[in-house]
């Protein structure tokens, strides 16, 4: 795996926020902005800037530019598949690796622990929030189901 967590961000929330004040909370980005991560508890994961990095062209040999356009396909995908059913796609992460051929590959899972998710109509929580917000277990188990099915009986092949 690369030492390095990937960020999509569609809606200003979070720490996108805090560090860019002039959006408010719940602003739609004017595109949507990928953010790289060094993994790395010890430095609370820092985000990585190809201008700001002390090496830039350390940081930059991974395959970066792939990463950033594959997240903005999988962006793309995701938001088309939850705006099917009402949702907006706030944001979500992914993770990195490459295979023997050193090809890129997604190395991680894409589920609700790893993207936020909004209902369009009441902006409501489906995603990992849920859990920091103090919802029951049964509230966890219903957000889980609503998002595993299709509410208007639309289903996304992602791969096409």
């Amino acid at each position: 795996m690369i030492k390095l967590e990937v960020v999509c961000r569609n809606i200003a929330t979070g720490h996108f926020v805090t560090r860019f004040p002039m959006f408010k909370i719940g602003e739609v980005l004017p595109m949507p902005v990928v953010e790289f991560y060094l993994k790395s508890e010890e430095l609370h994961d820092p985000i990585l800037m190809k201008d700001s990095c002390a090496c830039p062209e350390a940081c930059y040999q991974r395959g970066e530019e792939a990463m950033k356009s594959l997240m903005l396909r999988v962006n793309s995908l995701l938001k088309r598949f939850f705006e099917l059913d009402g949702f907006i796609l706030v944001d979500f992460k992914l993770e990195f690796g490459h295979d023997e051929n050193n090809y890129l590959l997604v190395g991680d899972e894409l589920n609700h622990d790893s993207m936020r998710i909004w209902e369009v109509e009441t902006l409501r929580c489906f995603d990992k929030n849920i859990y920091r917000t103090g919802s029951t277990f049964e509230k966890v188990i219903e957000t889980y189901q609503l998002l595993g099915g299709s509410r208007n009986g639309l289903k996304v092949d992602l791969l096409k």
